[in-house]
């Protein structure tokens, strides 16, 4: 469904890699439903809390959270299918994630970027290997990062910084292709406000 979003400091977005190629034999049903257990699990236990999920309807795992959220009977999550992603980004304290570029997307709006690794998962992103990124393994450590976080979000701003610039260079995904543009289309911007300054001033 559409939601209204503006910045909130207890809204947590959560997405996840749609293609199973990042994941292999992996990306299997059974460490998806695990993935999304661990997420209910901290977001029932912080219930100030509001958990974002970006997924369109039909797409990816989005029935399987759906249950799971009715089986958890979690009133603090959001499922938010139609928005527009800098909005979205915006809105946001942290971004929990596995492999989705959507994480370098986040980083772009300094938003602090929280792994959620399980097991013979791999990293094609390379964010497991950086400093910029709280790396947990389960809801408990989930839980702990993200109240880092929300008490400092300025945590790892640097290290965001500097991973978003290596990694744009060699990164396949529509998250990251996406941002490229975002980024094209604000410096195009910026030089159009510039030549109408210099033109009236």
């Amino acid at each position: 469904s559409d939601v209204v979003v503006k910045k909130q400091s207890t809204r947590i977005g959560v997405t996840c890699a749609l293609y199973n190629k990042f994941f292999g034999e992996y990306g299997s049903i059974t460490l998806w439903d695990k993935y999304f257990r661990s997420i209910c699990d901290a977001a029932r236990k912080m219930s100030e809390v509001t958990f974002s999920f970006k997924i369109k309807s039909g797409y990816g795992n989005y029935h399987m959270v759906k249950n799971l959220l009715a089986e958890y009977g979690i009133e603090n999550f959001e499922i938010v299918e139609t928005v527009r992603f800098e909005e979205w980004f915006s809105s946001l304290s942290a971004l929990i994630t596995t492999g989705s570029t959507m994480g370098i997307e986040a980083m772009i709006f300094d938003v602090p970027v929280i792994i959620l690794s399980l097991e013979k998962w791999v990293d094609p992103v390379g964010y497991e290997a950086s400093d910029a990124v709280d790396v947990v393994h389960s809801a408990e450590e989930l839980q702990h990062a993200l109240s880092a976080n929300m008490q400092n979000p300025g945590r790892k701003a640097r290290e965001r910084t500097q991973f978003v610039r290596y990694a744009l260079e060699d990164t396949e995904g529509a998250a990251a292709i996406r941002t490229v543009q975002i980024i094209s289309q604000l410096l195009h911007e910026r030089k159009t406000t510039r030549y109408q300054q210099v033109q009236h001033g």
